[in-house]
This record gives structure tokens, C-alpha cells and sequence, in this order.
């Protein structure tokens, strides 16, 4: 027999790369030279995420990197810490912001400048910074940007904030300075009305205001300010889109109308927003273009497209127009006001791009599907040459096969899975991942693999392993 030795250690956490476990015992078994690890009372925990940054303090006994106080990117120099609910921080809480190692920001003042809810606090010190008062808080904010470190904490009613600033809302670029917008609960949207004094005035968003103007207050500003390319002309009445200003300034909004009182809607879970004139009536729709796999070449590019011809204000058609389907069986389309200037010029013609909500939208043929600016997605259809209509005032389009064949995407075959509509009910037989889509576009699920969906009655297309199919419920 050979030589046998066994070595016996209490347990703890252990990380073997794909996961963390959790053990009673550890043990070390050496038989002729080989090692075997036996962990005994194994269970799986969380594998812990490594935040960029995290906040530590009285509330979790100074730990550097609890995985409760962690900061997620939220993008442009912007860190967030959101509580599922509002957690509630005593006076005089002192705290840090730290990277979890050796990096640690905190006040150069500790006693004589403190911390209240809803106010930028500048961390440039190494000292503990301290809550002036008690805050209930939904969420903090930490700023990393330009060389300039703050922290917000946030109350509930003051974390869904957007003002919209600048020249156009108040007569000047300010990071303390913005026309706050009313956000409504059930639709996410922002709204409210600004006063421009002179013509074609500049504009933008934040997030939130600092309490004066100064060069660190512009770095917090321009941290939490969104817009989209410099001077990007936005038209009364004409969807626009906005992003973060990913630390690149001066990229803002030139209104294109003369001084007046305009209004403002914006959604931010899309990143569009219109602005609308009680006094001026919208300016026409412009020209509209198809984009996408329409030359035999089938390369998607967003300098190349097709001219839709206008049937009536915002209604454009075009007529017998190829979709070529690539080596997925499908091609895709969408729609710009505007053609590229080169084959990389996607930031500008997304801009101007109407499309499906969900990317890669299955349409089909007679059913009104909707299209709005959704920036980058696209329709998806079997090969095939089209007949179709683009109602921009309402929100919808309209294929229909010009060339005798059926429309739609490839239906689903074989007895592996099959799709059966029926009162208030979408069932699905057989072992599938499926998503079922509504007329206007919107998904209803999602990579689901449940075989029962109650829906109300209506047409859906239902996606199953890839696969699609139309089908009607009562």
C-alpha cells in the first residue's frame, strides 16, 4: 500500500472561479502522490460583484467594500447606489467614498461643512464627511469626473428630477440654474413648458442642479447632463433623440425656431423627446427614406436608401421595394429622414431613424405594426419584394407581398412545436423559448419558456425557438 495522508481544516468561503461555496470542513487527502480536496456541507453562495466604488461608514462599520453600499456606472463620470427601499441615516453619520482598496475620498472640513439631503457635497479631503441632519434616502449619487469628487444623497421625491437648462430655458449656461420638469408616475414621461428670448437658442438636460457655478459645480453639471451631438438642430414638432454626454462637452440642442413659448415632453426610458409650439402648428414631415437589406449585395449601410414618396402629411409608400435575407433567412429594414454621409455614419442617421420598440421586430403582412423613433432597430421579414405604407402621424406601418407570395417571417414546422390560439389563451406544445409580440410591436414576453400565455383577444406573433407564427386569439 501507499503512502496516505489527510488533512482536516474548518471551512469558510471558497472561491473556485465560477462560483463561491460555502463549506463546514475542509479536507486535504494525498494518496501516492495525488491530492483530492473534499469539501464537506458544501452549499453555493453569491459570487460578490467588484463595485468601482463604495460607500463606507458608521452604517456598515467601515467596511470598504460592502456588497450593500456598492456603486454601479450609471454613466458620464456618474455612479449610483439605489436602495430597494428608502434607508434612513441618522445626524452626524459620518462616511467615506472608496474604491474598496487604498483610494478614499472624504471633506476637508469635517465639522464645519456637512452634508443635507438633496445638495452636492464635494469630497476633497481626507477627513470623515458628516450628514448635517437625518435623510431618509432612496438613492446616492458619486461623482467622478474632471477631477472633481461630490456625493448626493437623495430623498424619494428627488431621484425621478430633470430640468431642462441652457440658453433656451433660462438665458444661460449654468450648473445652478435649469427649468424643472414635472414627471408623471404611470407614463415615465417629463413635461413642462420653457420661454426661448432670442432665435435658435441652445439647450440640454441634468439630472439634477448644483448649488452655485463654479468650475467644480460644471463638473458635477456636466456629469449628470445629457444631450446628444454638438448643436444637434432639433425641429418644433419633430421627435428627437438625447443620450449621456459620455464626458464630451459642449454637445448640445440648437432649437430651431424663433423666440417663444414652446413645451416639452420627454421619455426618458427611450431617450426621445418633442417639442410642440401652442402658437406655431408643426412644420411638415420631411422626406423618408428605407434602409437596410434592399440591394442585392444585402449590406446594411446608412448611406444608402431608397426615397419614400409622400401621400399625404407624414404618410409616405413605396412600391415594390426587394428585401434580401441574409444567412439568417430574414433581411431588415427601418426607415431615416435622413441618408449618411459615409458607411460608418450610424450616430447621425440613428438620430433621424424610425423603427420597431424591440430590435429585430417580426412583422407581417396587413397587420399594423408600430414605428416611432426608437434609434437602433429594425423590422425583420422573410425575402420577398413589398408594397408598403408609413403613417407617421399615427405610429404604424403596413407590408404587403407585391410579388404573389406570402409575407411574414418562416412559420413553425415539424411536430417538435406547435403554436394553438385560443379564448384569452396562447398555448405552446413541445419544449420551446418563446416571445409573443402584439400588433403595435410591443413584446409581452420574453425568452419565456411557460407553454400557457393569457392574453386579451387579438393578432400576436409568436416566436418559438427562433421560429414565428401569426396567430389570432379570441
Amino acid at each position: 500500500m501507499g503512502e496516505e495522508y489527510t488533512l482536516t481544516a474548518k471551512g469558510g468561503d471558497i472561491d473556485l472561479g465560477d462560483a463561491v461555496y460555502q463549506c463546514e470542513t475542509i479536507t486535504l487527502k494525498i494518496v501516492n502522490g495525488n491530492a483530492t480536496l473534499l469539501l464537506a456541507g458544501t452549499t453555493q453562495g453569491e459570487v460578490p460583484v467588484d463595485y468601482p466604488f463604495y460607500l463606507a461608514g458608521e452604517m456598515n462599520g467601515w467596511a470598504p467594500n460592502s456588497q450593500d453600499y456598492g456603486f454601479s456606472l450609471e454613466g458620464n463620470g456618474c455612479y449610483s447606489l439605489t436602495f430597494d427601499e428608502a434607508k434612513t441615516f441618522p445626524a452626524n453619520t459620518e462616511f467615506k467614498i472608496t474604491d474598496g482598496t487604498n483610494i478614499w475620498y472624504g471633506s476637508d472640513n469635517m465639522e464645519g461643512y456637512k452634508l443635507n439631503s438633496n445638495t452636492v457635497y464635494y469630497l476633497n479631503g481626507g477627513d470623515n464627511a458628516k450628514l448635517a441632519e437625518e435623510i431618509v434616502c432612496k438613492k446616492i449619487l458619486f461623482i467622478d469626473y474632471s477631477g472633481t469628487h461630490a456625493v448626493y444623497f437623495l430623498t424619494e421625491n428627488n431621484v425621478n428630477s430633470l430640468y431642462i437648462v441652457g440658453p433656451a430655458a433660462v438665458g444661460e449656461w449654468a450648473a445652478n440654474n435649469g427649468v424643472k420638469l414635472e414627471y408623471n408616475q404611470e407614463t415615465g414621461h417629463y413635461t413642462g413648458t420653457f420661454t426661448t428670448t432670442a432665435d435658435n437658442q441652445d439647450f440640454g438636460f441634468a439630472r439634477y442642479l448644483t448649488e452655485s457655478s463654479g468650475s467644480s459645480d460644471f463638473n458635477v453639471f456636466n456629469a449628470l447632463r445629457y444631450g446628444y451631438t454638438e448643436n444637434a438642430t432639433v425641429e418644433v414638432g419633430v421627435p428627437a433623440l438625447f443620450k449621456d454626454f459620455s464626458n464630451v462637452d459642449n454637445n448640445n440642442f440648437a432649437l430651431s425656431a424663433p423666440a417663444g413659448t414652446y413645451n416639452i415632453n420627454v421619455d426618458f426610458s427611450n431617450k426621445t423627446f418633442t417639442v410642440t409650439s401652442d402658437e406655431e402648428p408643426a412644420p411638415e414631415y420631411p422626406e423618408l427614406f428605407i434602409i437596410g437589406n434592399i440591394r442585392e449585395a444585402n449590406v446594411f449601410v446608412p448611406n444608402d436608401g431608397e426615397p419614400l414618396t409622400v401621400v399625404s402629411e407624414g404618410v409616405f409608400e413605396i412600391e415594390d421595394i426587394h428585401v434580401y435575407a441574409g444567412k439568417d433567412g430574414y433581411g431588415y429594414f427601418a426607415f431615416t429622414t435622413d441618408l449618411g454621409r459615409s458607411d460608418s455614419d450610424w450616430e447621425y442617421v440613428n438620430s433621424h431613424r424610425y423603427g420597431p420598440e424591440e430590435e429585430h421586430y417580426p412583422i407581417e403582412e396587413d397587420i399594423p405594426a408600430e414605428i416611432g423613433m426608437h434609434g437602433d432597430t429594425s423590422f425583420q421579414i422573410a425575402d420577398g419584394t413589398y408594397d408598403m405604407t408609413v403613417d407617421l402621424t399615427k405610429g404604424f406601418i403596413t407590408v404587403t407581398r407585391s410579388d404573389g407570395e406570402e409575407a411574414g417571417v418562416e412559420e413553425l414546422a415539424g411536430n417538435e412545436v406547435s403554436v394553438v390560439a385560443g379564448d384569452g389563451e396562447i398555448r405552446v406544445n413541445g419544449n420551446a423559448t418563446v416571445s409573443i409580440y402584439n400588433v403595435c410591436g410591443q413584446r409581452i414576453a420574453a425568452d419565456s419558456n411557460a407553454t400557457s400565455f393569457s392574453v386579451p383577444a387579438g393578432i400576436y406573433v409568436v416566436v418559438a425557438n427562433g421560429k414565428a407564427q401569426k396567430v389570432a386569439v379570441r
